[in-house]
């Protein structure tokens, strides 16, 4: 998710996870930013429930920023609704596996054993 809200209303600006767009569209203040730890807080564009912002203070450069819903009881933000979370597009992201793959043909494994030789 790329992009979040502010505001629950239909047709409300949706703003892009960008430290900076965030920040000045938002003035660091409540109900935006919450908790002892400068923790920032929006709305998911699809579904309407709460979501936190991860990756804006995260030390290390450790994680892009991106969204990730929550069930977090906020002051002024909308209450969680499992019903929503569960309908939205953006909920529960698909993890690829490594088994989950096709295999790789005899012709492309001796490409990947050029272009990467075993040490």
């Amino acid at each position: 998710m790329r992009y979040c809200k502010l505001r629950a209303e239909e047709g409300n600006k949706i703003v892009p996870i960008i430290k900076e767009k965030f920040e000045s569209a938002t003035g660091v203040k409540k109900p935006y930013y919450q908790g002892e730890k400068k923790q920032a807080y929006a709305i998911c564009t699809y579904c309407e429930n709460p979501v936190v912002i991860v990756g804006f203070y995260s030390k290390h450069g450790k994680y892009t920023p991106h969204q990730r819903h929550t069930k977090a009881v906020l002051q002024n933000m909308p209450k969680y609704s499992q019903s929503a979370y569960d309908l939205c597009i953006y909920a529960k992201p698909q993890k690829y596996k490594k088994e989950d793959r096709k295999p790789l043909s005899a012709d492309r494994q001796a490409k990947v054993r050029i272009i990467y030789p075993r040490k």
